[in-house]
């Protein structure tokens, strides 16, 4: 190891757990690119490493979805350290990108799903006459929705209640205290 740069046992002995932030969205890396390929690695390991990944991952502390996506974790950890010591060529945007598209793709999804299952609630109690309920469900959501951080999908998401429900939430949203609605 050269002078000045610090390895991974420098580094794990230098840092504590709090001075090394890790993204959540890191922790399930995809298998395979866009366009569904995907590489094989395999490698010894001693049983103790082995062991270990079996602990962390079966802890249910963090939320890798196996051992693998474990490995594939650490590899990109390792692969950006790298990154930071010695300039070098990188794939590793690819795998950003691809890990972006996913989660624009499951916030679509979440969207999506909201709003199919509340207008299938919704519908459900105005075909019983009970257009109470209803209110009281869609002005649920809507002050949930409305708790959401700031930004693209909270205004969407707001964007489409108003559109859909508007006529349901009326001047009722003010006088809302969802501590006084049935579960």
């Amino acid at each position: 190891m050269s002078k000045g740069k610090k390895g991974l046992l420098s580094l794990a002995s230098s840092k504590s757990s709090e001075d090394v932030k890790v993204d959540d969205k890191y922790y399930n890396i995809p298998s395979r690119d866009q366009q569904g390929h995907q590489s094989r690695i395999q490698f010894y390991v001693p049983p103790a490493l082995a062991k270990q990944a079996s602990i962390i991952v079966d802890s249910g502390k963090f939320p890798y979805k196996g051992k693998t996506a474990l490995y594939r974790h650490a590899l990109v950890f390792l692969y950006e350290h790298l990154e930071n010591q010695e300039s070098f060529p990188s794939e590793l945007g690819q795998i950003h990108a691809v890990m972006h598209m996913m989660d624009d793709d499951d916030r679509h999804q979440s969207f999506v799903d909201v709003f199919d299952r509340l207008q299938h609630n919704v519908r459900r109690h105005l075909d019983n006459k009970d257009e109470q309920q209803a209110t009281a469900l869609v002005l649920k959501i809507y002050h949930a929705l409305n708790k959401m951080p700031d930004g693209f999908w909270k205004t969407k998401y707001l964007e489409k209640m108003q559109h859909l429900y508007g006529h349901l939430m009326k001047g009722e949203k003010a006088s809302f205290n969802p501590m006084t609605m049935e579960e």
